[in-house]
C-alpha cells in the first residue's frame, strides 16, 4: 500500500506478484519457474461481471467490472498464490506434470494443493525421458498440510504428480 502525505491510502492496484520472500536468509531458486507445465485436463475458465458501488456511504455511482480466472496447468508454476491449476470435474485420476527442460538433480519438491485442510493422497513420479517413470513418493495416507513436501528426488527432467484423493488442483508446485 502507498500512502499520501496526509495519511490517506492511494488506490490499491491488485496484482498476483505478492510481497516476495522476507528475511535475511537467501532463498533457494525455484527451478519450476522456467519449466513447462501440462496436465491431464484443465477446468473451464470462470468469468463474472459485477457492478461495484464506488461510494457505499453515499450511494455513489456503480462501476462495472469483469473478473475472470483460468485454471491452466501453467498457473501452478507462475510464482503466484493467486492462481491455480484445477482439472476438469469429471477427471477421475487427475495428474499434473512439469518439464524442466533438462535433467537435473532435485533435492526437494513442494506442492501446495487446493483445499489442503481436507487432506490429500498423491503419487510423485520422475523421468529423464518422459516415457519411463519411477515413483519418488507415494503418499498413501490422507495428510492435512501445506505444502506437501517430497525430498531426495535425484536426477529428473520431468516430474508428475497424480492426485489420488482430496480436492484436485495445485496452487503452486516448486522444485529445488
Amino acid at each position: 500500500m502507498v500512502f499520501n502525505d496526509d495519511g490517506t491510502i492511494q488506490p490499491v492496484h491488485l496484482t498476483h506478484r505478492g510481497i516476495g520472500p522476507l528475511g535475511a536468509e537467501p532463498q533457494p531458486v525455484n527451478l519450476a519457474l522456467t519449466g513447462t507445465a501440462s496436465a491431464s485436463t484443465e477446468a473451464a475458465p470462470w468469468q463474472h461481471d459485477y457492478n461495484i458501488d464506488t461510494d457505499p456511504n453515499n450511494h455513489g455511482p456503480k462501476v462495472p467490472i469483469h473478473l475472470s480466472r483460468t485454471f491452466e496447468a501453467k498457473n501452478a508454476i507462475d510464482g503466484s498464490n493467486g492462481t491455480c491449476w484445477l482439472p476438469d470435474d469429471k477427471e477421475e485420476k487427475p495428474s499434473w506434470q512439469i518439464d524442466l527442460g533438462e535433467a537435473m538433480t532435485i533435492n526437494r519438491v513442494e506442492m501446495a494443493f487446493v483445499q489442503p485442510t481436507l487432506g490429500h493422497t498423491w503419487t510423485l513420479e520422475k523421468s529423464t525421458d518422459g516415457q519411463t517413470w519411477q515413483v519418488c513418493t507415494d503418499q498413501k495416507e490422507t495428510t492435512i498440510r501445506s505444502p506437501d513436501v517430497a525430498t531426495n528426488i535425484g536426477s529428473a527432467r520431468y516430474l508428475k504428480v497424480t492426485i489420488n484423493s482430496g480436492k484436485a488442483g495445485l496452487w503452486e508446485f516448486k522444485v529445488f
